[in-house]
C-alpha cells in the first residue's frame, strides 16, 4: 500500500496521514471543501478496526465507508 511506503521512508504515521489528508487536499486546491472534518467540508471518509497512528497497516482494516452522507459496510459492498 503507498501510505506503508511513505512510514517505510521515514514519515510518522501522523505525517502519512497527513499526505493522504490535508496536503493532498490542499495540493488539488481543494483544501477549503477536503482534507479535514470540519463544519462545511464534504465528509468522506473510511472508518477504519484499528489505530493507523499506533499501526500503519491498520489502514488497511477498513470497515465503512462514509460517501455523501450515506454509510456503507465493507462486507455488504464486497458482496456485491
Amino acid at each position: 500500500m503507498e501510505l506503508e511506503n511513505y512510514a517505510s521512508g521515514g514519515l510518522t504515521p501522523v505525517e502519512v496521514l497527513r499526505t493522504a489528508t490535508t496536503v493532498s487536499a490542499e495540493a488539488l486546491g481543494a483544501g477549503a471543501d477536503l482534507g479535514s472534518i470540519e463544519p462545511g467540508k464534504l465528509a468522506d471518509l473510511v472508518v477504519i478496526d484499528g489505530n493507523p497512528l499506533a499501526n500503519i497497516k491498520d489502514l488497511r482494516r477498513v470497515k465503512r465507508v462514509v460517501k455523501d452522507g450515506q454509510v456503507f459496510e465493507l462486507d455488504a459492498l464486497l458482496r456485491r
